[in-house]
């Protein structure tokens, strides 16, 4: 098993992978405590339609993504990038970590298939643990989203540090 997770957050113009488009590519690698190795992100140039709720998630009144994204590297080239970060920062095949795992693995599977296959089959879903925690043990406050990568991912790291630590609370009672 590796020793790094890589936290990956995608912001997209919609949640269908066939059809839209990603905006942005954020990339944090951690070990295994949660320490932050690395960091990076990418602007990616988005092609086809933008919805009306994207567009306002998005656009000037929102995060501004689309218009930063106006002069941005393509998918391709940030796929490439992307990459490299990975290789250099977190070894072969890091864990993927995130919010949405399985959302961000369509995606990348789809538009940045050189990063999606430069990670474990594996992931570390906060969702799941969020779902868990929040029916089986008490109710769990989220974060505010920002809808932008690197932001997102440090308040995921922040609330996976809670779970963390309230999972290691089991293993001291643990027979």
């Amino acid at each position: 098993m590796t020793d790094r997770i890589a936290w990956i957050d995608l912001e997209t113009t919609g949640l269908d992978e066939r059809t839209c488009s990603v905006l942005e590519v954020g990339v944090i690698v951690t070990d295994w405590a949660l320490d932050v190795v690395a960091e990076r992100s990418w602007l990616v140039a988005h092609d086809g339609p933008v919805s009306a709720f994207i567009a306002q998630m998005h656009g000037p009144e929102g995060s501004g993504l689309l218009d930063l994204c106006a002069t941005a590297a393509p998918a391709g080239a940030v796929d490439v990038f992307a990459l490299r970060f990975l290789a250099e920062h977190a070894g072969r095949f890091p864990i993927l970590g995130g919010r949405n795992a399985h959302f961000d693995r369509r995606f990348l599977r789809s538009r940045l298939p050189w990063t999606h296959d430069a990670l474990s089959h594996r992931s570390l879903d906060l969702t799941t643990l969020w779902l868990a925690f929040d029916h089986w043990v008490a109710p769990v406050e989220k974060g505010p989203q920002h809808h932008r990568a690197l932001p997102d991912l440090h308040r995921d790291l922040d609330e996976m540090r809670r779970y963390r630590s309230l999972l290691g609370r089991l293993r001291e009672v643990a027979p």
